[in-house]
């Protein structure tokens, strides 16, 4: 065995291991928001997570472990606080992660950009409402009914994938519906 497979091995292993730590993980911080030491750990594995994979090559298990590791140090510091739909992302995102890994053991292409957009935005709106009282990914934003409403600067600040969910959102025939994944 070469030492690229041995290290891949090795990476793959410990990656399995770090992704149901953070499942358990999540498990026991929805039951206690307040457990100081499972927010540690979390952040403490995802930025392990994302330097390996970055050091491996491994792009976009890295970008997801920064996104949730990003969420997870605003969670530290009390800019965000955990809740019903925050939980559905971060475990959305441990299932995606977990896909990422076993795509290394058997090549296929997975679809990681609409969570890791969804949990950006919320990071974005978080650092943009760190005053206001109700958690940032609650914040709904303005109805925008045609493209040419969207003001410039906007469209420069947003992914576009968060804008095209942003619009898919607020079109009347979508109202009230999640928005689809974009394609990657």
């Amino acid at each position: 065995m070469s030492k690229e497979q041995e290290y891949r091995e090795i990476f793959l292993a410990e990656a399995q291991e770090s992704q149901e730590q953070l499942n358990l993980l999540f498990t026991e911080l929805e039951k206690d928001i307040s457990n100081k030491k499972a927010i540690d750990a979390i952040f403490r594995i995802t930025h392990t997570l994302k330097g390996n994979a970055m050091g491996m090559g491994f792009s976009e298990i890295a970008e997801l472990s920064h996104v949730v590791e990003d969420v997870f140090n605003e969670v530290k510091t009390g800019a965000l606080k955990l809740d019903a739909d925050l939980f559905t992302c971060l475990y959305r995102a441990n299932d995606v992660l977990n896909e990422l890994i076993e795509a290394i053991k058997t090549p296929k292409a997975v679809k990681y950009k609409g969570i890791k957009t969804k949990l950006e935005v919320i990071l974005k709106n978080t650092r943009s409402h760190q005053n206001s009282a109700t958690p940032a990914h609650a914040v709904q934003p303005p109805v925008i009914n045609t493209v040419t409403e969207i003001p410039t600067a906007a469209v420069t600040s947003v992914p576009l994938a968060a804008a095209a969910a942003i619009l898919q959102t607020q079109a009347p025939e979508n109202e009230g519906q999640a928005p689809e994944e974009p394609e990657d």
